[in-house]
C-alpha cells in the first residue's frame, strides 16, 4: 500500500490551493465585513437623523420667531390711533433752526433777494406734510389705505431723523415713537439734497407714498 496520501484532494485538484484558500478566508471573515458595513450604515442613517432633528428644529424657531413678529404687528395694529397721520405727522414743523437763524440775520442787515425769498418760504407755511388718503382694503384682522404725500417738503437731517422715528415706529435717538403708531409701511420714498448758499446745514427734499395699516373702522 502507498503510504504517501495526498493532503485532500477534490477531482484530482488539491483542495488547499490558493483560490481555496481565498475562498476560505472569504468565508471566514465576512461576518466581521458584515459587521462594519451595518456599523457604516448605521451611522449614517443617524447621521441623516440629526441632519433631520437639525433641520426641523430650525425651521420650527424659524416658524416661532415669525409668529412672534406676526403678533407683535397685530398687537401694534389693534392699538393704533385712528388720526396718527393728522395728529402726529402733519402737524409737524420743519426747518425750524433754519428759521430762526434767518429771522435774527435779517434783524441785523438787509437781507438780499435770495435771503428774502427763503424766508418768506418758511414764513408762509407752505414747508408742511400733507398726504392723500386712498380707498381703503378690508380684511378680518385690520384696514390697509394707501396714503400719498400731496407736495414735496424741505428737512433737515434732525427733520428728516425724527419723521422717519414717527413714521416707523422705532427709535432713533434722540427722538422716541410715539404712543399709538399704527403699521405704516414705506412703499416709495424719494430723498435729494439741496444745496443752499450760505447754510452749511444739509437740506434734504422728500417725497413718499406710505400704506398705513389700523383696526377695521366699525363705519
Amino acid at each position: 500500500m502507498n503510504k504517501n496520501f495526498p493532503l485532500l484532494s477534490f477531482k484530482g485538484k488539491d483542495f488547499l490551493s490558493p483560490y481555496s484558500l481565498l475562498i476560505g478566508s472569504i468565508i471566514l471573515f465576512l461576518p466581521f465585513f458584515l459587521s462594519v458595513i451595518y456599523l457604516i450604515f448605521q451611522q449614517e442613517t443617524l447621521g441623516e437623523l440629526e441632519q433631520k432633528a437639525q433641520f426641523l428644529q430650525t425651521k420650527l424657531q424659524k416658524k416661532e420667531l415669525q409668529l412672534k413678529r406676526e403678533e407683535k404687528v397685530l398687537h401694534q395694529i389693534r392699538h393704533s390711533r385712528s388720526n396718527y397721520i393728522k395728529e402726529v405727522l402733519e402737524p409737524m414743523v420743519f426747518l425750524a433752526a433754519e428759521r430762526q437763524k434767518w429771522q435774527l440775520f435779517a434783524q441785523k442787515i438787509e437781507p438780499s433777494n435770495s435771503m428774502k425769498e427763503r424766508v418768506s418760504f418758511l414764513e408762509k407755511g407752505e414747508n408742511i406734510l400733507r398726504f392723500k388718503t386712498g380707498e381703503a382694503y378690508k380684511s378680518e384682522l385690520f384696514q390697509e389705505t394707501e396714503e400719498q404725500q400731496i407736495d414735496p417738503i424741505e428737512v433737515s437731517e434732525e427733520d428728516l431723523k425724527s419723521l422717519l422715528c414717527y413714521v416707523e415706529g422705532i427709535r432713533i435717538h434722540p427722538y422716541i415713537p410715539q404712543a399709538g403708531t399704527p403699521q405704516l409701511l414705506i412703499k416709495s420714498f424719494e430723498l435729494e439734497k439741496k444745496t443752499i448758499p450760505s447754510l452749511k446745514e444739509k437740506i434734504y427734499i422728500i417725497q413718499m407714498h406710505l400704506i398705513k395699516r389700523e383696526p377695521v373702522s366699525k363705519s
